[in-house]
Parts: C-alpha cells; structure tokens; sequence
C-alpha cells in the first residue's frame, strides 16, 4: 500500500503532544515576564533612591515648602514622580504601563549617633503595583512588589518632613 500524509491517529498524537507542551510553556513564559517586569521595577527604584542618595550627600536637598525640616537630620522624605522631575535618564516608567511612571517616597533616615543615613522607599505606578510599606532601599527584591497597591493619593504622606531635590545645582 502506498500511503501519501499522515493518518488521523498520527495528526491527533501529533496535536496532543502540541497541547502538553503549550500548557507547560505558556505559565512559564508568563512567570518569566512578570519576574522581568519586577526585576525592572526595583531596578528603576533602586535607580532613583541611587540619585536621591547623591543629591542628599551633595547637599542638594532643600526644604520643600512649608516643611519643618532641615533635611539633613532625624528623618526627612523626598517625594518623587518618576514620569517628571526629570532626575532619571530612563524616564522611570512603570513596567506595567508604560504611560505611567512610579510615584512615591524616599524615607531618609539620619541616626543621630553614628551620622549614618538609611534609604526607604515606598512606590506606586497607579495601575495597582508597588511597594506597600516602606522597604530598606538596599534590600528590595521582586517579592516586595505587590499587585494591590493603592494609588499615589492614597500613600501616607509625610506631614512636615518633605525635602525637594535642587535639581539647579546651586546649594
């Protein structure tokens, strides 16, 4: 008998196989992306405190207005809004919406004795994603991204101890 294409069994085995490979590969892929998207979430946190870092040892914070801070002891907080202040290259877009950047703020904490600051962060992008408590800026991991957080409004604003970065360079 000469046979020309396959049979109907072998097409069937062919696409079941198919099926078992996709349902394996496809909440792979989906893991790996959303581990992209929160690796490149810290990363553009870890970015900004990095600048807020050298603009705080370069003298470069200021009092924002109405503040009662000298920022430059106890603990001071620099709001940010990565879509606009214009201190990171990348433009700080959210991962998750790229229409979006992250706003939120950096907890600078100076101890008293020992002159040493410590950096946290706490962030939204307004799609729901973000750190939901202030996390040690030096210690983040894609586990602290969480996807329920609320939106900007909503984060516990510091009442009186917000700092702005002078972004002119004149001290």
């Amino acid at each position: 008998m000469n046979k020309k294409g396959f049979s109907l069994i072998e097409l069937l085995a062919v696409l079941v196989i198919l099926s078992i490979l996709m349902l394996v590969a496809i909440p792979a892929i989906q893991r790996y992306i959303e581990n992209s998207r929160r690796d490149t979430y810290i990363s553009t946190l870890a970015e900004y405190v990095n600048a807020v870092r050298h603009a705080d040892a370069g003298g470069y914070l200021k009092p924002a207005e109405g503040a009662t801070t000298t920022c430059n002891s106890g603990t001071y907080y620099v709001e940010f809004h990565t879509a606009t202040d214009g201190l990171l290259e990348s433009g700080g877009k959210s991962p998750y919406d790229r229409s979006k950047g992250i706003d939120g703020y950096v907890q600078i904490k100076v101890d008293s004795a020992t002159h040493n600051h410590s950096y946290k962060v706490i962030a939204t992008d307004n799609a729901k994603h973000g750190l939901s408590d202030y996390v040690n800026a030096d210690t983040m991991s894609r586990g602290d991204i969480s996807d329920s957080t609320s939106n900007f409004a909503n984060i516990n604003k510091p009442a009186t101890d917000l700092c702005a970065v002078n972004i002119n360079n004149s001290k």
